[in-house]
């Protein structure tokens, strides 16, 4: 992979770095969201929309795997694969291994954009990565993973824990077809990161996230990040304007909002 799209996670931009691995893959076998996580930048005004404006998305990128994950016990074969990293607000998520987890990916839209999320629950806490269709970065990762039949997430915590999860992913024919929006990335990828203000910067994140787990048919927590590559900037969100809409989002008609629109 160029590494235009990959980027080296430096271990000193995290202090403590303690990594917490999953011992196996995640197989198939929820609301309330932070703001202050919300990175702000100098605001001078102290009203809700104000700092929402003014807000940096979380941002994700692909990664290359970390040389601290040497004991990881994912199979050697995903090492040279791009790894999705992103990072999150530990208050908001239980690390504990014995609670279930469940790592999973789609597709999502608005009426005028689409939307590729991949995610991973652990108990009643839900983490989301958002990733813009229109960007060749993107699909030069997701065409690696197809080709090795697998994936790799990495959530790291504002209190320096990791998390490393791998499960099985193939691209469906409706997933594929969205490669044609990069053709229109001049028009798709503005429509994407106003999407992405419109779902993460706003909290509103909480109103479409569901379960994946049946134990635990009410989250506690989502957040979300946007996926950045040198394509697809991450913000700020002050030049974005997004305006959330309930009727934007591509819902079944009588449903209750429903953040994945496909799920694997």
């Amino acid at each position: 992979m160029p590494s235009l799209c990959i980027e080296n996670l430096e271990k000193s931009l995290y202090d403590p770095y303690t990594l917490r691995f999953s011992n196996a893959w995640a197989t198939q076998t929820p609301i309330t969201v932070n703001a202050s996580f919300i990175s702000p930048q100098a605001i001078s005004d102290s009203t809700p929309t104000a700092q929402a404006e003014q807000a940096i998305l979380p941002s994700g990128q692909f990664i290359k795997f970390p040389r601290e994950a040497a004991h990881s016990k994912l199979p050697a074969r995903l090492r040279n694969l791009p790894v999705l990293h992103g990072t999150f607000n530990h208050e908001l998520f239980d690390l504990n291994p014995n609670l279930p987890a469940y790592v999973g990916f789609g597709q999502s839209g608005t009426i005028d954009t689409n939307i590729l999320t991949f995610r991973l629950q652990r108990g009643p806490n839900m983490l989301y990565w958002l990733a813009n269709p229109a960007d060749p970065c993107v699909w030069e990762a997701l065409d690696l993973w197809a080709a090795a039949g697998a994936l790799v997430l990495m959530a790291e915590f504002s209190n320096g824990e990791t998390l490393l999860l791998s499960r099985s992913f193939e691209l469906a024919p409706r997933t594929q077809a969205l490669k044609s929006d990069v053709s229109r990335a001049s028009t798709m990828t503005p429509r994407f990161r106003e999407a992405a203000f419109d779902i993460i910067g706003t909290g509103n994140i909480r109103h479409m996230a569901t379960t994946d787990i049946p134990a635990y048919p009410t989250l506690n927590h989502v957040q979300g990040c946007m996926v950045a590559t040198p394509f697809t900037p991450r913000g700020p969100a002050a030049d974005i304007r997004g305006t959330w809409d309930p009727a934007r989002f591509l819902i079944a008609e009588g449903s209750p909002p429903v953040f994945m629109s496909s799920v694997e």
